[in-house]
């Protein structure tokens, strides 16, 4: 049978310190995610021109369909394109 708890009872709340263990595996726990963060992961390797120069067409494709919202954005893709456009005719395209 359960005791129904008085107004006057407050229940009683166990508290516990964290300990010299926990407290270590916490700042290793840290440590590895915080290492893990700051170490950036190869890719594979460079990628090909032809992939880039797709790329570039692509995003090229994308300043296209942009609608300028005043002169000085319109200058603005424009400049944009006309890099890309450079980049795609160009011999060697650069590396990103």
């Amino acid at each position: 049978m359960a005791h129904p708890v008085s107004e006057t009872t407050a229940p009683s709340i166990a508290t516990s310190v964290p300990t010299v263990s926990t407290q270590a595996a916490a700042f290793s726990t840290q440590t590895a995610v915080s290492s893990a963060i700051s170490t950036p992961q190869s890719t594979g390797g460079i990628v090909p021109q032809e992939q880039l120069r797709e790329l570039f067409k692509w995003i090229l494709d994308e300043r296209r369909k942009l609608k300028p919202k005043d002169a000085a954005e319109k200058k603005r893709i424009d400049a944009e394109k006309a890099v890309l456009k450079q980049f795609i005719r160009a011999q060697s395209v650069p590396s990103i």
